[in-house]
């Protein structure tokens, strides 16, 4: 839920460029097609095992749509499983960089954002991530159905238009 709120706040502010991410403040730390963040071990023994505690004492779940109303999901779920446009970088203040996209555009009025997917999103079956997928994302969040946490970030977004398969 922080990188989908994230990704809808960079959309209303700063003068209109592409780049490979988005920083609120200042240079963006990190080069287009940079490798790995800086505190990211790429030599990291693999392997292993990954416990993860609810920090709100919910140690069971009846769904895996962690979006809808009804219901209690695994704890971070949404974080193991979702991509969003843009990631957050952990040793950068109001910084985001291309995650399914490879590139943003901001208006220069702050009103709007633009973003081209990677040709190299996939879906966990091979099948590339298009811009209706998008699409259909947030009209999913935005539906009848959906916790009105989602429903309350993105109140201020006017609406996701497809301009082009990616």
């Amino acid at each position: 839920m922080r990188r989908l709120f994230f990704l809808f706040f960079l959309s209303w502010v700063s003068p209109l460029w592409a780049a490979h991410g988005y920083a609120l403040w200042g240079d963006l730390k990190y080069p287009a097609n940079f490798a790995h963040f800086d505190y990211v071990n790429p030599a990291a023994p693999k392997g292993g095992e990954l416990r993860l505690v609810s920090n709100l004492r919910v140690s069971t779940f009846d769904k895996y749509n962690p979006f809808t109303i009804k219901g209690s999901a695994p704890a971070y779920l949404a974080d193991l499983m979702f991509d969003s446009l843009l990631t957050g970088s952990l040793d950068e203040t109001g910084s985001g960089y291309g995650l399914l996209a490879q590139d943003v555009v901001v208006a220069a009025d702050g009103l709007s954002a633009t973003f081209t997917l990677r040709p190299e999103a996939r879906f966990h079956n091979g099948d590339p991530v298009l811009a209706a997928d998008v699409k259909y994302s947030f009209d999913m969040l935005m539906g009848p159905f959906t916790s009105p946490a989602y429903k309350t970030i993105l109140f201020d977004v006017a609406g996701l238009d497809v301009l082009d398969e990616r």
